[in-house]
């Protein structure tokens, strides 16, 4: 199936997204209180419309995240804090000479989605052609504690 990105065009293969999830238990288990708080939102609070943006890529659950980066900024005007992570999905970009940094996407929460043709981090058993979605943005603290001892 065909997504754009601004201007960059990827063919993604969602349907063997889809099942390659549903048979692999591929959710980041990091402990930490930034990782738990990206799973508590993705799982409770982010916005319908992402949750179904993941989908029609073939990721039923926005937990499966490869990776997760907060690198301890809180901003008071988003009311969150910073996340960078990206997602695995099979596929390939049909016009990779043409994506330009800003070729992203932009969902419901203060959050921008771009997509790249790399498999750092994949697990051998993904299939191939890989491509990630890299989520970039800020996210509210849903956690009980305070998002200060994170920080």
């Amino acid at each position: 199936m065909l997504f754009r990105f601004k201007n960059a065009i990827a063919d993604i293969d969602v349907e063997t997204t889809r099942n390659f999830y549903r048979q692999h238990d591929m959710i980041n288990d990091c402990a930490c209180d930034g990782c738990e708080n990206y799973r508590q939102w993705a799982d409770t609070k982010c916005s319908p419309e992402l949750r179904e943006q993941f989908r029609k890529f073939g990721i039923e659950d926005m937990k499966v995240i490869r990776e997760i980066l907060l690198p301890g900024y809180f901003d008071d005007n988003y009311g969150g804090v910073d996340c960078h992570g990206w997602y695995d999905v099979v596929g390939r970009l049909l016009n990779e000479s043409d994506i330009v940094p800003e070729d992203v996407l932009h969902p419901a929460e203060p959050l921008e989605l771009s997509i790249y043709e790399d498999d750092c981090l994949t697990s051998p058993k993904f299939p191939r052609p890989v491509l990630q979605i890299s989520i970039d943005g800020f996210i509210p603290w849903v956690l009980d504690t305070d998002v200060q001892e994170f920080l």
